[in-house]
């Protein structure tokens, strides 16, 4: 499979909400949405205003700075807001997409006839839908708001798992490092049969992901020179694994990585398959094993909500073990079974004594 950098999500988590006028779209956005982050999801809303957009008072100091030309940040207790000029009318599209990196469901009030799923709310009087108001998943009448803040959740769960069944899976295989203790590239040593690990790991792993990807700038073998190759990342203060992950992200930042080491030869197609299993439909962005309470770090599932706190860890010269800070990461104990594909091979002795614990 061909990868595309910087696609738009194939299957969005979005859902418009629209409805004539006094048809209750807000009143019933804001008696939802509690229930929707009660249950650990970050929620946009996206509302469009045919009359312009009623910050600031006129004559507050941010409202005078703003009308004279400049964007104006305003932050308080917990809370901020950017307000900023847009040529002409702004564009649906790029307003979501700017969203949903950081959130797991955007709500869009009005944009009757854009291009994206909806539900059409009836007034007390029943009007017919106008024709362009196309994709309507349903329909909710004029009815009590607890009813119909239930068939919405009803309608978001079902997109939420749709979003998460069509969203891409690949796996980045991160190759290179120093090797100084090993003395050879990892990804190089030889196996039994004569071929390299590197040639294995993808041959067990690759019914686990719509693509296999390579992370780094090393040189393979001659097998597995189509592969698709990402380099590591020119801007990283560093090196290492959280380079490779940060410009994987950064490539398919709509798809959900699974991230391996060249250095863990014991990891099988049943390990990366328990850790798939891990991450719930939505609100999770990422998953780490821990062991014995303590983190181990890869293999993991990311996805590219975590750009930004890849690139906060590498500025801060962290390493990928403080992923499990993150809010949206989740930690999951490894079953003991499990232990021994997440062990590492670091030196010589350690890669015999692996090759004898295969005879």
């Amino acid at each position: 499979m061909s990868l595309t950098p910087n696609a738009l999500p194939a299957h969005w988590p979005v859902l418009g909400v629209c409805g004539f006028q006094n048809s209750g779209k807000t009143s019933l956005l804001e008696a939802a949405i509690p229930h929707f982050v009660a249950r650990g999801l970050r929620v946009a809303v996206v509302k469009a205003d045919a009359h312009g957009i009623d910050v600031d008072r006129p004559g507050k100091d941010s409202d005078r700075l703003f009308r004279a030309g400049a964007t104006v940040a305003l932050c308080g207790p917990e809370e901020s807001l950017q307000r900023k000029h847009t040529p002409g009318k702004a564009p649906l599209a790029p307003l979501v997409q700017q969203h949903l990196r950081k959130h797991d469901l955007v709500l869009v009030e009005g944009h009757k006839s854009a291009p994206l799923s909806k539900v059409w709310l009836h007034t007390q009087a029943p009007q017919k839908v106008p024709h362009e108001a196309r994709d309507i998943l349903a329909q909710l009448p004029w009815q009590p708001l607890a009813e119909r803040v239930a068939r919405l959740s009803a309608e978001v769960e079902a997109l939420l798992e749709g979003a998460a069944a069509a969203t891409p899976r690949y796996l980045g295989l991160l190759i290179g490092g120093a090797s100084r203790r090993m003395g050879a590239p990892k990804h190089r040593l030889v196996m039994p049969d004569g071929r390299e690990l590197l040639e294995h790991l993808v041959e067990r792993f690759h019914e686990q992901a719509e693509a296999v990807v390579l992370l780094g700038n090393e040189c393979v073998a001659p097998s597995l020179a189509a592969l698709p190759r990402l380099p590591d990342v020119l801007d990283a203060p560093r090196r290492g694994p959280l380079a490779g992950m940060l410009v994987a992200l950064r490539f398919a930042p709509e798809a959900r990585w699974s991230f391996a080491a060249c250095d863990q030869p014991a990891l099988q197609a049943d390990g990366l398959a328990w850790l798939a299993a891990q991450q719930p439909a939505a609100g999770t962005w990422g998953v780490v094993a821990t062991c014995e309470e303590a983190v181990q770090p890869l293999p993991c599932l990311l996805d590219g909500r975590l750009c930004d706190e890849l690139e906060r860890l590498l500025r801060s010269d962290a390493g990928p073990r403080r992923l499990v800070e993150h809010e949206k990461v989740r930690a999951v104990e490894l079953p003991p079974a499990l232990h021994a594909q997440w062990q590492d091979v670091d030196t010589p002795q350690q890669w015999q004594a692996y090759l004898r614990s295969l005879a």
